[in-house]
């Protein structure tokens, strides 16, 4: 049985919207015609006083491609802001709701007009947090 080797993962990462857009239009996934999005949520947390009751939001938005030499993910990680991590509605939740769906509505649109399907996640609380 001849093993192919494994091609190295070599992460591309952005930090900007239009960037990102950018480079899915011209080096979008070509593995599978899919981009996956969702919001990251940490929970803030303090030296001094251990868990905050405060949350950090980014969008976070991902596909693969292929070359000859390596496996590539490319990844927007966008910070959107932070909230109280109550879900009463206040103002710093609907600005950053706001912001994320602006950025649900971008990527959405571009997936669109280039045929690609976008794999809407739940949002996670980035590993190692605490809940």
């Amino acid at each position: 049985m001849n093993a192919t080797p494994a091609l190295p993962i070599v992460t591309i990462q952005f930090g900007n919207l239009d960037t990102f857009c950018d480079e899915l239009a011209a080096r979008g996934p070509n593995i599978e015609p899919v981009v996956r999005i969702c919001q990251q949520v940490r929970r803030g947390e303090s030296d001094s006083h251990g868990p905050l009751p405060i949350e950090h939001v980014c969008g976070h938005v991902s596909y693969l491609r292929r070359t000859a030499d390596v496996l590539q993910m490319s990844v927007l990680h966008l910070y959107l802001g932070q909230r109280w991590a109550y879900a009463d509605q206040t103002p710093d939740r609907a600005e950053v709701k706001v912001r994320l769906d602006q950025v649900y509505d971008r990527v959405r649109e571009r997936c669109a007009s280039l045929g690609y399907a976008l794999v809407d996640g739940s949002a996670y609380l980035q590993p190692g947090a605490q809940p």
